[in-house]
């Protein structure tokens, strides 16, 4: 065993552990930390290694929270037919928005994924009668029927363990992608397009693949975090959470997986804190944004990496 299988074995014992040793309160936000990292971690596979930077990325994420939320409050479907409907509905709306957004490049990329995002969230503040817009839906949280157990989500040392098991699951699925043959040209897409198209490769099937596949993953973030929490509200859809999530992958170390669930875990930790003393809590977070961005341009994986090579 190296150092680094040494390490990475460290840190995951570490993490089962915080869920029995940690505070109650910390333990709710290690568990936010975890589905959100799911999110973080799909977004740097468009974004980091296919070099496409959407700004929708939260109409995955939202609409992978209804999909769950929805089936189980009118099909009283269990925990993990909840949470396929989910990822199903958001995948299906990945491929569809994708087909149509990845014909675009640069900033007509990005526009369009903020034109459906505006779109989507619209109609979903429009919809109170299905999605209970700015006040959102809440429910019964579920059950978990695992053989002769019954786990539920309202027992804060599952939530966490949950998150945990989806957490570990996205990361190691994601990790083989970025290190498959397809990864390997997910890379050459973002490096240069048309050197890529000229090797042979299809340029469109492959964004469109990325597309889907972070649609995948955010649609399964979304739904972990409805069931885990109970409810699902119009801002899962907004461009708020977008932003978020570009900024947690971006000062994390966009392109390394590694990156954005450190960025997560700062930010949310200390988005947290800070939101509670100042109201001006973005403008610091920008600043610091910014000042990592300028110094390191691989975020605080460049940093940890510039740190550990000397």
């Amino acid at each position: 065993m190296n150092s680094k299988q040494l390490a990475v074995g460290i840190m995951i014992l570490i993490v089962i552990a915080a869920g029995v040793v940690v505070p109650p309160y910390i333990r709710y936000l290690l568990t936010e930390i975890f589905i959100f990292a799911i999110f973080a971690i799909a977004f740097d596979l468009l974004f980091g290694y296919t070099g496409l930077l959407s700004l929708g990325q939260s109409m995955f994420f939202g609409i992978g929270a209804y999909g769950a939320a929805l089936s189980l409050i009118h099909f009283n479907v269990d925990v993990f037919t909840a949470i396929i409907v989910g990822v199903i509905v958001g995948t299906v709306l990945s491929a569809g928005i994708g087909a149509i957004c990845v014909r675009m490049k640069g900033v007509f990329f990005l526009i369009l994924t903020l034109i459906f995002s505006i779109i989507l969230y619209l109609i979903s503040l429009d919809f109170v009668w299905l999605t209970g817009g700015d006040d959102g839906i809440n429910f019964e949280r579920p059950e978990l029927n695992l053989f002769l157990f019954k786990l539920s989500f309202y027992d804060e040392y599952f939530r966490y363990y949950f998150a945990l098991l989806m957490f570990f699951i996205t990361l190691l699925i994601v990790y083989r992608i970025s290190n498959s043959p397809t990864g390997l040209a997910f890379k050459a897409v973002r490096e240069n397009e048309e050197l890529a198209e000229a090797l042979g490769y299809n340029v469109y099937i492959l964004k469109l693949k990325s597309f889907i596949i972070a649609g995948i993953f955010s649609s399964l973030a979304g739904a972990v975090y409805s069931i885990s929490f109970g409810y699902a509200n119009a801002e899962f859809l907004s461009m708020d959470l977008s932003l978020r999530v570009i900024i947690w992958t971006i000062f994390g170390g966009a392109g390394t997986l590694v990156g954005p669930i450190i960025g997560t875990g700062i930010l949310t930790y200390v988005f947290d804190i800070v939101s509670s003393l100042t109201p001006n809590h973005p403008i610091i977070l920008g600043v610091l944004l910014i000042i990592v961005m300028i110094r390191f341009k691989r975020g605080v994986y460049g940093i940890l990496q510039y740190k550990l090579s000397k």
